[in-house]
Order: structure tokens, then sequence, then C-alpha cells
């Protein structure tokens, strides 16, 4: 843009050009033109202001004016005292976008007090002062209009304030956690360091007031003001008005001076006018913002969908989604603990970054640590200086920040996401109210995969004894025997029926005898190896896999279990005969070609063990075949 000053001369009758300054070159003062014709004439007669665009330009500009280059519009407007007018002041933009409401009321302001200053007699280089001060505020618009990031515009635009008024320092202030404090968002004249932690607040000193009042303050004298609050000591007079985005204060743009009486109500209506612009563009930007946050929620939750689509196994999902938080948010360390059966303990069932080690070693407890306020309260537990709460359980050294967040179902904790970072603070209102949306799907993910872990484990186990059931037995037998034929090794089956079941039943109730189903399950169970399959074949009758293991070992495993169950002495109200159980043991490939073949001599030796007197363990032989014929 570019400001040209022609001044009235009265004795003349002509408007003289007397100043030029802006970006399309200078043209020659002392140039005059008529006061009485075109555009200029109009306006000077008039007053008020013009805007000129296009086409609109030609033969309604001086002829030095219209000479220059690239300008597409033009501002008039003129500059006087009551009904004396003391000249024109043209500003001319490269095209109509440059220019602003704001600006407009921008000029006449200036234009007002360079009136002022011309009507008093003022030095040339005062006039001088102004238009450089006009062309300082004319770029606040072109700042914050820019593609530059907000605090390299906020920043640039309190060191035009400061140069343009001609203060000591400059201040924008925004609201945080919903209005409840002030932060310091761009200083000019000393640095953040410099600037400390000063003591505001919505209505705390001149800066607070007027945030809560929503009004602007002039002070002339700051040492005279109840009000203020000690800051700098250069400090003497101060300057503050609210900065609004649709009606509501968000912050407040603050300037002082050291000289006492510096700021004039011109100026306070000048500094109303850049708050308000710079209201309109914060709105954007926290509308820019907000609308990046709710992207990065969007892209966070897509890509933890994403997992869950194509994972299904449970402990590698919570592993892979960590790695995903950690990674997208850039934290420290990130992890999933979940409550044991106990509703005491937790245990972390995925972690990424952070001290592996330290953690494998970590016992947790609801109510403990951080963590475990979060899982004991149901709520989120923020901590921005962990050395600062003694709540802190120290794992990692390097952590400073840490966020918990409760995982819910159905209105119960099931466990916490955790997220550690080295920054101190490092999780601001946007960023926690990110992961708790976040912590709300996995919630609602975890449920999914625990109803469908539930659902699945019911279709495959034993309602009664928590055994694999009939079906699954098969499905688990298949898939050894097809793995010991492949590999080459022994696989075992033990098969085996509790004695008298039925008799025992009809003695003491069906109650009792689900007891006894209990703990039998439990014997076979505490007696295999873990790599070992037992099940409930239907009925008073179990089934043990054993991989790995010839027939000699097997009938060494089914004999102990026998004498377990009678060493159990299961009775009917104390008063029965202990319960026994008959066992029937055939190994694959030296007994059996199929799966179907192991199970049907398994099932014979069995009854060859209940026939020929029961308690008691029958190996499966080619001899025993001639036996029964």
């Amino acid at each position: 843009m570019a400001v040209i000053w022609w001044e009235y001369d009265r004795s003349e009758d002509v408007l003289v050009l007397s100043a030029t300054s802006g970006d399309f070159g200078t043209a020659d003062t002392g140039i005059s033109i008529s006061a009485n014709e075109g555009l200029a004439g109009a306006v000077l007669r008039d007053g008020g202001i013009q805007v000129l665009e296009g086409t609109a330009l030609a033969g309604n500009l001086p002829d030095i004016i219209a000479s220059l280059e690239g300008v597409e519009t033009a501002l008039v407007v003129r500059v006087g005292t009551g009904i004396r007018p003391l000249g024109i002041l043209f500003a001319l933009y490269p095209s109509a976008a440059s220019l602003a409401m704001q600006q407009k009321e921008i000029i006449e302001l200036v234009a007002s007090a360079l009136g002022q200053a011309l009507e008093g007699n003022l030095l040339r280089g005062e006039v001088e002062d102004q238009f450089q001060r006009l062309l300082l505020l004319q770029n606040l618009s072109q700042i914050l209009q820019s593609k530059l990031p907000m605090e390299v515009r906020l920043k640039r635009l309190v060191d035009n304030l400061t140069e343009a008024f001609r203060a000591q320092f400059c201040h924008i202030i925004l609201s945080e956690e919903h209005g409840e404090q002030l932060r310091f968002l761009a200083v000019s004249g000393l640095s953040m360091k410099e600037l400390g932690d000063p003591d505001i607040g919505p209505g705390r000193g001149i800066i607070g007031k007027v945030f809560e009042s929503g009004e602007p303050r002039l002070v002339s004298d700051v040492t005279q003001d109840a009000d203020y609050i000690p800051g700098h000591p250069d400090v003497r007079s101060e300057m503050t008005v609210p900065v609004k985005a649709e009606g509501e204060v968000i912050g407040v743009l603050n300037l002082e001076s050291d000289q006492p009486d510096w700021f004039s109500t011109d100026d306070l209506r000048l500094a109303g006018i850049v708050a308000s612009h710079t209201g309109v563009a914060l709105q954007h930007a926290l509308g820019y913002e907000s609308a990046l946050t709710r992207m990065r929620e969007l892209e966070l939750l897509n890509r933890v969908m994403q997992v869950i689509e194509r994972i299904d196994d449970f402990s590698e999902l919570l592993q892979t989604i960590v790695l995903e938080i950690q990674t997208f948010l850039e934290v420290t360390a990130a992890g999933i603990i979940l409550l044991e059966d106990n509703r005491v303990d937790m245990r972390i069932h995925a972690t990424a970054g952070g001290d592996e080690e330290a953690f494998a070693d970590l016992k947790l407890q609801v109510g403990k640590g951080v963590t475990g306020a979060a899982a004991l309260s149901g709520t989120v537990q923020y901590v921005p200086d962990v050395t600062r709460d003694e709540r802190y359980v120290p794992v990692d050294p390097r952590i400073r920040s840490e966020l918990a967040v409760p995982l819910t179902r159905k209105g119960s904790v099931i466990g916490v996401l955790n997220i550690e970072s080295e920054l101190l603070d490092a999780f601001s209102e946007e960023d926690r109210r990110v992961i708790e949306i976040v912590a709300a799907q996995i919630s609602q993910l975890l449920s999914k995969a625990l109803l469908y872990e539930e659902l699945a484990t019911m279709a495959i186990t034993d309602g009664l004894t928590g055994l694999y059931n009939h079906r699954q037995c098969f499905v688990r037998l298949e898939a050894e025997f097809k793995r010991a034929m492949r590999y080459s090794y022994p696989l075992s089956l033990i098969m085996m029926d509790i004695d008298f079941f039925k008799d025992f039943n009809d003695s003491y109730g069906h109650l009792q005898g689900d007891g006894v189903l209990r703990k039998i399950a439990d014997i076979i169970t505490l007696t295999m190896r873990e790599t070992d399959v037992v099940a409930r074949y239907g009925g008073e009758e179990f089934v043990a896999i054993l991989p790995l293991c010839h027939e000699s070992t097997a009938m060494e495993v089914a004999e102990r279990l026998r004498r377990r169950v009678i060493d159990a002495n299961l009775t009917g109200n104390g008063d029965s005969d202990p319960i026994t159980i008959s066992l029937g043991i055939c190994t694959a490939p030296q007994h059996a070609s199929t799966y179907e073949e192991l199970v049907r001599r398994a099932d014979d030796a069995m009854y060859h063990s209940k026939n020929t007197g029961r308690n008691r363990c029958t190996l499966w032989s080619e001899d025993l075949i001639k036996a029964e014929d």
C-alpha cells in the first residue's frame, strides 16, 4: 500500500502534494492541483470517505497518482478540524481484497489525529510520524490475514503496535481453561523469560478487570491506580482493550509506556479497532485449530479402527493400539493397564515406549499411584509435574508429566489408558480432550473384544467345569493329531469316567454331583502339563490330550490321576465310599492311524477298566482286543 498527503493551501485554493510513503514508489512533492475540481475537491468540500476500485479510478484521481503502477483500489478521506479542511489523504492498495473495514476506520482515525496535529502547528517531523504510524497500522490487517502460524502473526502484531504507538511494551493475553486463567500469548519489549509468571487473572489487575468487564481502560498514571499490579519498574501509563470474538471476551490487548499520560482517547479507539481485528483473526485461527484437532481425533480413531479390523488376537490388538497412540501423539510412553479378576491388582497388557524392563517388574494396584487413582475414582488424573505429586510411582526417570484415563465397561472401570511425557505440563486441555475421546473409543472396543472373548470362550468351554467342551475337544484333537503326524512325535489320549456316578447323583442329588465334577476337573487340570489339553467329553467323562507323550509316560500320568482322585476323598455327605475313576489310554501313531481311531481305542481301554472292576487304568494293545474277544 501507499499513502499520499495533499495539503490545502487556502490562499491559492489548491491542494499541494506534501508527503508520500509506501510501496508504489515516490511522487514529486510540490505539485499542486485545483481544490475545486474532481473527486479530491468534492471530498475536501463535503468530507466523508470515498473508495474507488478498478475502472472507477480512471478520471477520478490526480494524474500523478493515476500514473503509479499497481494501484487497483484507492481510499480518499478529508483531513481537517470541524468544518475547516486542511487537506486530502489518499491510501492506495494493490487490490480490493487488501482493504478491510477495520482499515477504513484506521484511516479515518489517523486522518483525525493528523488534522489535530496540523491545527496545533506541530512540526513537520511529527506529521510525518503520523504517516509512518498509519503505514504501520495498515500493515496489521495484512499480518493478521497472512498464512503464517498464529503465534508468528501475533508476535509481529505486538512488535508493530509497540512501534506505532511508541510504547515500551505490548502484550496479547488470551483466556484459558474456560476463562478461568489468562496466559500471555505474545509480548514485545521483553522476552517471555523476562516476563516471568505475572500475577494476572480474571478480575485481578488492570488486565484482569478489563477482561472481566469487557470495557477498555486508559490509565494515565499507573502509580495512582489502585487496580495496577506492579510489573516492570519503568511503566508509568497503560492502555488496555478487550479482545472479543462473537461478542465474547477471549483476551486482552495491553500497551504500556514509560511516560505518564502517554496514550490519548484516539489511541484507545485505534487500539480497540486493532483488538477487534485481532479477535476475528483469533476466532478464525481457533476455529481452524479446532478443525485440525477434530481431524487429529478422527485420524487417530481411524487408525485404531483399522487395527481392530485387521487384528484378531487380543494381545496383539492392545499392543498395536498403544503403539499407534504413542507414535501419533509423539509421547514418551503409552500403555493399557487392565484390572485383574480380583479387582485389586492391575496388570500392564500393552506398552509402547518407556522403560520396558522396569514396566515388566512393576506391581500395580487399584488406588496406588496415578494410574491406580484413575482406576479407583473412575476419573481422569492429570499430573503436569510428577515430581510434585506424591502419588506418582517413579519408574522412568525421564518422565515429567502423566495422564491416566479410565477405561470403562457398563459403568465399571476395566482398566486405564496411561500416557507419559518427558515434557512438563505436556498435555493441554485440548490434548486431554482428544485423549479422553480416544480412551472412550478404546473402552468400547475393549468391551466388544472382551464380550467376543467371553462368547468365544462360552462356545468352546463347558459351563460347569470351565474345561473345553466336547466339540472343542475334537477341534483340538484333530489339530494336535495332524501336528504329531507331520513332525513324527507320539500323541497320547486318556479317557476317564467317574465310577457309579449315576448312583451317586440318585443318592445325593445333582448339586453334589456337580460339585464332584468340578473337583475332578480341577484335579485333572492340576495334574496335566500346560501343553496338555483337558476337556469334558460328556456327562461324567473327561479327556486329556498329551502331545509328545509316549504310552509308558501316559500310563504313569493316568495312574497318578487315579490316585489323586482317591486321595481327594470325594464323598456324598461324608457317608459314602470315595469317588473313583476308570481310565483308558491309547497312543498314536503306535496304535492309531487317525484321531477317530485314537478316541475309539482309548474309549475301548476305558471300558475295559470299568468291566474288570473299575478304579483302574488300562493301556490299549492288540492283546487287549484278543482278551476282549
